[in-house]
């Protein structure tokens, strides 16, 4: 409906999950990794419509501008999996 009980705050295991799916990739993607520990995911959403189990995240205002980099290229992940081992 309206997901307004949702959780927002992106969570330390979503952070440093992407810290490593990041620091996994390889070093052109490291600097992905730094901007993450840098603090400049501050919420998490979720949806389904039109991309099934699509997370998406908004920027920290007080840090974009330290790693926006407009002429820089776009990209977006797709098709990364993970298991919960307990």
């Amino acid at each position: 409906m309206f997901n307004l009980f949702r959780r927002k705050r992106v969570s330390a295991l979503e952070l440093e999950l992407l810290i490593s799916i990041f620091n996994g990739l390889g070093e052109e993607y490291s600097t992905y990794a730094r901007q993450v520990m840098g603090g400049l995911l501050n919420r998490v959403y979720f949806q389904s419509d039109p991309i099934k189990n699509y997370i998406g995240f908004f920027y920290n205002r007080d840090v974009v501008n330290d790693y926006e980099d407009r002429k820089g290229p776009a990209f977006k992940l797709l098709g990364i999996k993970f298991l919960r081992i307990h």
